[in-house]
C-alpha cells in the first residue's frame, strides 16, 4: 500500500503542472468554446489515472525524481552524518548475505581502477555476496546503531519507512472520509427526495429541495423545488437536460472521486473547484447556443432566482444555480458564436498543451537504467556491497550495512546525466555498488572518477552530484574478497552468448568462473548446475591460447540413468537443447551411438542400452542397422556385476574395451580387454592386467601396474564410456571419463593408504644390515642415465653413463662417464616424509673431459651428473604427497605422467632432490 501511496504522491505531482497550465489556459481562452475546457481537465484526468510513459522534446513538465522512500530516509540519514542525532551511526560489523545470481557484468576493467575485472558476479567465502541461494537480513552486534533490535535506535532507513507507513495511513484515512462525505451527502439528498412527486419522464418536484439538480448515474432524474415560478421552469429543464445529455453527471462524479485519491494535493483542489465552474459554463453555452438576446435574458433571470448560497462541494448532483452565478449570467448575456480563428486557436492551445504538459521530458539520456535507478526502493534489496578503487588493499570492499543501503539508496535516486553510446577509457578511480535484489536479480551502479555515472553498462555523463558519493562512501573496511569479480555460468548466459554464433571468442567468457583441465590444449570447463556444464577448448599451452575449437554445452553424467548429449552453441540451437534435457524423463531404453563400424563389414552399427532390472541391471547391445542383435553384454550396480564397457579408436579402427579395475580384501585385479566384433564375434586385438597385494607394510607401483595405469589412461581419456556400473555407479553414455569421479583417475591403492618404510628412521639412525637403496635419475627416453646406490649411513656410490652412435673413427662409439663416491650429512628430519641433507662429499674416479680409446670406443670423462652443483638436497618416503613436493622434481619422475594426468597423488618409491640443480632421482624406475 505504501507503493501505491508513492505512486499517487508522484502522480499528482506531474498533474500539478498541468492544473497550473490549465488554470492559466482559461484565462486565456475567456472568448473560446467553453467545451473545450473540459478537454484540458480531461487531461489532468488522463495524468492522473494512468502512469504517462509518452515523452516529448516539447514537455515543460519539470525532470524531477520521483519521490521514494529513500527519499524521506535520506533526510534522517542527513542528520546522522552532519550532527542532527550526534555523530555519525557505527557500521554493523555485518552487513546482508544473500544469493548470488549473476548481473550482467558490463562497466569493464577499466571502471576498476583497472585489472580487477569487470561485471558483478558471486563472492567468495571471505564475504560479500554467496551463491547459496538463500538470503539472511543485516545483523550487527550488539550496541551498534541501526540493528533493529528492540531498545536500539532507528537506522534512517528504518525511520524513512515508518514515515511513508505514517503518511500513507492518512492518506488512506483522508481517502475514506471524503468517501464517507460523498456517501452521506448521496443518502441525505435521496432521503429528501423521497416523496418527490412524478411530474413526467424523469422531472420530479419536491418541496424539500431549494434548486434544480440532477442525481443519479445510469437513469439520472431531474429534481426541481416545489416552489418554482412557472416563468423558469422551461429553462431549469432545459439545463438540466442538456447536462445529462452531455453526461455532465458522470465527469463530475469521475472529479470527485479523483478528489477524494488526491485530496492532499491543494492544486487539486483548484481543479475540482474550476472543473465544477467549467461544467457549468459549457453546459450554458450550449443552452443559449441558438437563443436572442431577449431568451438569453430569460435563461440568465432564472439563473439568478435559482441560485443559492452554498458550502462546501456537493459531489453528486449538479444543481442548475450552483456555482459561479455572476460569471455564469455575464457569460451569457455577452454570449457570441466563436469564430473560425476562435476555434482554431483554442484547438492549438489544447494542443500544446497536451504536448507539453501530457508527456514527460525527452532526455536522451533517460533510459530503462536510469530510470530504475532513480526508482529504487530500500526495501527492493536483499544485499550491497561497495567495491572502490583505488584504495589501500583492506579499503577496497566493504559489506553494506542497513543503514549504509539507505543512504546509498538515496545517492542512486539522484541520478542524473546524458546517456553516451561511447565512453573515453578513464585511469581515475571508481566507486561502484553491486546489489543483489529481493526477486534474484542484479544490478550494478557506479561512478568512475566524478565524470561517468555507470548503471547496468550504460555511462552517462553531467551528472554533478557524483562527487557527494566520496564524502559518503570515503572507503571500504576490508580487502576485495578473493574471485570476487568471478561469477558462475548460467543458462540464460549461454542462451544470450549462444546468440553470437560463430563470433564467440575466449573474451566472452571472461567474467565466469572456471575450471583449468588444460592437458595438450587450453581447456576450460564452466559449472553451470547438476544437468548442464560447457567446455570450451582452443589453442596449445605452450603456445598462444588462440580462437576456441570448441565450445560444447553438455548434459552432464550423473549417477543414475541418464543419456549424455552435447552441442556446439555456436552452430546449434542451444535453446533447443536445454529445453530437451531440463523437459526430459528418464529413458528405459536408447541409443547413445551410430557411428561404430565394429563388425568390419562397412556399415555402422546402433548402440543401445537397455534397463533389465530398475536401478540394477543394464544391457548394452550392438545392433545392425535391420535390428538384428550383434553382440551384447550385462553391467550391473550390485558388486558383482561391476562393468565398464568403452568405445576406442585406433588407426581409424572401431573398438569396444572391458575395463574393470578391483580392489577387495587385500588384492587388486585390474584387467583391460580391447577387442572388435569382426565377423559378428568378439575378437580380441589386445588386453592387459595388474594383479597386486595390497601389502600392510608397504604399497610399491610396480612397472606393470604403471604400465597398466598409462594404458588405461590413454582409453579412458580418449575413449568414449558407453555404460560403467563401477562402485555401483551408474552412468549411460557416452561421457567423457573425466567427468565420471569414481572411474577417472586410475589409482592403484586404498583410500587413506600410507606406506611404511624401513628408512623412517634416516635422520636418527639405522642398523648397517638395512638394505641400500637404487636410485636412479634419467629422462626415460634412454641413451643416458645416472644410477646411485645410497647407504643407511648416508655414503653412497653410482656411475653417470651416456653413449652416443658410433662414427667411422669409433665404430663403436663414444661414452661420457663418470664413476663417484660421496657422502651425505647433516641428515635431519624435515616433515613425515621428507629429511634434509647436506652433500658433504663427493669424489670422481675420472677427470672431467679426458679422453681415451679402448676397442674401437672413445670415452670422455665427465661431472657426476645429478649431483654436480648441488649441495642441498631432499630425501623423500613413498607416500609423500605430490601436491607437496616440487615440480622440478616430479618432472623427472618415471611417474611423471600419471601425476600430470591426475592418476596418482603420491610417491609410490623413494626419492632424492637437488634443491640446487632440480634432478630428482627415484628407486622405481626398473621395477
Amino acid at each position: 500500500m505504501t507503493d501505491i501511496f508513492l505512486e499517487a504522491v508522484n502522480r499528482s505531482i506531474a498533474a500539478g503542472w498541468l492544473v497550473l497550465a490549465v488554470t492559466a489556459l482559461r484565462l486565456v481562452m475567456k472568448r473560446g468554446p467553453r467545451r473545450m475546457m473540459l478537454l484540458l481537465w480531461g487531461m489532468v484526468a488522463l495524468r492522473l489515472m494512468f502512469p504517462v510513459t509518452v515523452s516529448s522534446s516539447f514537455s515543460l513538465i519539470p525532470d524531477a525524481r520521483p519521490i521514494t522512500e529513500g527519499f524521506f530516509g535520506s533526510f534522517y540519514e542527513a542528520a546522522s552524518l552532519f550532527g542532527g542525532d550526534g555523530a555519525q551511526e557505527k557500521e554493523s560489523p555485518d552487513g546482508f548475505q544473500g544469493s548470488g545470481t549473476p548481473g550482467n557484468g558490463a562497466q569493464g576493467k577499466e571502471a576498476l581502477g583497472g585489472g580487477q575485472g569487470s561485471g558483478y558476479q558471486e563472492k567468495s567465502d571471505q564475504g560479500g555476496i554467496q551463491g547459496s541461494g538463500t538470503q539472511t537480513g543485516a545483523t550487527a552486534g550488539t550496541g551498534t546503531r541501526g540493528n533493529g533490535l528492540p531498545g536500539s535506535p532507528l537506522s534512517a532507513l528504518q525511520k524513512g519507512r515508518l514515515t511513508v507507513i505514517a503518511l500513507t495511513v492518512v492518506w488512506l484515512s483522508g481517502v475514506g472520509l471524503m468517501s464517507f462525505y460523498a456517501l452521506l451527502s448521496y443518502l441525505s439528498l435521496r432521503r429528501r427526495v423521497g416523496t418527490a412527486v412524478l411530474v413526467r419522464d424523469n422531472i420530479f418536484r419536491s418541496g424539500r429541495v431549494e434548486s434544480p439538480f440532477v442525481m443519479g448515474v445510469i437513469k439520472p432524474r431531474i429534481y426541481i423545488p416545489l416552489q418554482m415560478e412557472k416563468k423558469n421552469l422551461q429553462m431549469v429543464i432545459l439545463h438540466e437536460r442538456t447536462h445529462i445529455r452531455r453526461g455532465d453527471h458522470l465527469w463530475k462524479l469521475l472529479g470527485f472521486g479523483l478528489l477524494s485519491l488526491y485530496w492532499f494535493h491543494p492544486l487539486m483542489w483548484l481543479a475540482y473547484v474550476l472543473l465544477c465552474r467549467d461544467i457549468e459554463l459549457a453546459c450554458d453555452e450550449r443552452v443559449v447556443k441558438g437563443f436572442d438576446r431577449e431568451r438569453r435574458a430569460d435563461y440568465s433571470q432564472a439563473m439568478l432566482d435559482c441560485s443559492v448560497r452554498r458550502r462546501g462541494i456537493r459531489a453528486c448532483p449538479l444543481a442548475f444555480g450552483e456555482a459561479g452565478i455572476k460569471v455564469r449570467v455575464k457569460s451569457v448575456l455577452n454570449y457570441r458564436k466563436p469564430g473560425f480563428w476562435a476555434l482554431i486557436g483554442t484547438l492549438a492551445a489544447c494542443g500544446a498543451a497536451a504536448v507539453c504538459f501530457l508527456t514527460n521530458p525527452v532526455n536522451p539520456a533517460l533510459r530503462d537504467t536510469l530510470v530504475w535507478a532513480q526508482e529504487l526502493k530500500a526495501e527492493e534489496i536483499a544485499a550491497a556491497d561497495l567495491v572502490i578503487f583505488p584504495r589501500l588493499p583492506d579499503k577496497q570492499y566493504k559489506r553494506l550495512s542497513e543503514n549504509d543501503i539507505a543512504r546509498m539508496v538515496s545517492l542512486i535516486n539522484e541520478s542524473r546525466g546524458s546517456y553516451i553510446a561511447e565512453h573515453e577509457e578513464l585511469n581515475g578511480g571508481s566507486l561502484f555498488f553491486y546489489l543483489t535484489m529481493t526477486d534474484g536479480s542484479t544490478h550494478e551502479v557506479g561512478k568512475i572518477g566524478n565524470t561517468y555515472l555507470v548503471i547496468d553498462g550504460d555511462y552517462f555523463e553531467g551528472d554533478r552530484r557524483l562527487s557527494a558519493w566520496d564524502d559518503a562512501f570515503p572507503e571500504g573496511d576490508e580487502p576485495l574478497p578473493e574471485g570476487y569479480f568471478q561469477r558462475p555460468l548460467t543458462l540464460e548466459d549461454v542462451t544470450e552468448l549462444a546468440q553470437k554464433g560463430e563470433a564467440l571468442g575466449w573474451e566472452d567468457f571472461e567474467e565466469f568462473r572456471y575450471e583449468d583441465i588444460s592437458s595438450a590444449l587450453f581447456a576450460y570447463r564452466y559449472e553451470i548446475d547438476e544437468t548442464f556444464d560447457l567446455l570450451v577448448e582452443g589453442g596449445d599451452v605452450r603456445e598462444a591460447r588462440g580462437e576456441p575449437l570448441h565450445i560444447i554445452l553438455r548434459a552432464k553424467a550423473a549417477p543414475g540413468w541418464a543419456v549424455s548429449d552435447s552441442v556446439d552453441i555456436r552452430t546449434e540451437d542451444a535453446a533447443a537443447f536445454i529445453r530437451k534435457h531440463q523437459d526430459s524423463q528418464a529413458p528405459t531404453e536408447a541409443v547413445i551411438w551410430e557411428e561404430a563400424d565394429l563388425d568390419r563389414d562397412g556399415e555402422a552399427e546402433l548402440i543401445r542400452v537397455r534397463e533389465l532390472a530398475k536401478g540394477e541391471s543394464y544391457v548394452l547391445e550392438v545392433l545392425k542397422q535391420d535390428g538384428t542383435l550383434l553382440w551384447s553384454e550385462e553391467a550391473g550396480t550390485p558388486h558383482t556385476g561391476w562393468n565398464t564397457l568403452l568405445l576406442y579408436q585406433e588407426r581409424g579402427e572401431d573398438y569396444l574395451i572391458r575395463y574393470q579395475p578391483n580392489l577387495s580384501q587385500g588384492y587388486g585385479s585390474y584387467t583391460c580387454e580391447m577387442f572388435s566384433l569382426a565377423g559378428g564375434e568378439e575378437t580380441p586385438e589386445n588386453s592387459w592386467t595388474a594383479d597386486f597385494e595390497l601389502a600392510a607394510d608397504e604399497m610399491k607401483m610396480t612397472g606393470k601396474m604403471r604400465a597398466f595405469a598409462e594404458r588405461a589412461t590413454q582409453f579412458l581419456k580418449e575413449g568414449k564410456v558407453l555404460l560403467s556400473t563401477q562402485d555401483g555407479n551408474l552412468a549411460v553414455g557416452p561421457w567423457e571419463a573425466e567427468e565420471l569421479s569414481w572411474l577417472y583417475p586410475v589409482r592403484f591403492y586404498p583410500e587413506g593408504w600410507q606406506a611404511e618404510s624401513a628408512w623412517a628412521d634416516f635422520a636418527a639412525g639405522m642398523s648397517e644390515d638395512t638394505e641400500p637403496l637404487e636410485f636412479e635419475l634419467a629422462s626415460g627416453a634412454g641413451g643416458w642415465g645416472t644410477s646411485l646406490t645410497l647407504h643407511p649411513d648416508g655414503t653412497f656410490q653410482g656411475v653417470y653413463e651416456s653413449w652416443e652412435p658410433g662414427t667411422e673413427k669409433y665404430p663403436n662409439g663414444t661414452y661420457h662417464i663418470c664413476r663417484f663416491s660421496g657422502r651425505f650429512e647433516d641428515i635431519t628430519k624435515a616433515g613425515d616424509y621428507a629429511f634434509s641433507m647436506r652433500l658433504a662429499e663427493l669424489n670422481c674416479e675420472t677427470e672431467a673431459d679426458r679422453e681415451w680409446v679402448s676397442h674401437g670406443t672413445r670415452y670422455i670423462g665427465a661431472q657426476a651428473y645429478g649431483l654436480a652443483g648441488g649441495e642441498e638436497f631432499i630425501f623423500y618416503l613413498p607416500g609423500a604427497p605430490l601436491a607437496e613436493l616440487e615440480e622440478a622434481f616430479m618432472d623427472w619422475s618415471p611417474d611423471r605422467f600419471l601425476w600430470r594426468e591426475g592418476g596418482i597423488d603420491r610417491l609410490f618409491s623413494y626419492g632424492i632432490y637437488n634443491v640446487e640443480a632440480g634432478y630428482g632421482f627415484f628407486t622405481n624406475w626398473f621395477d
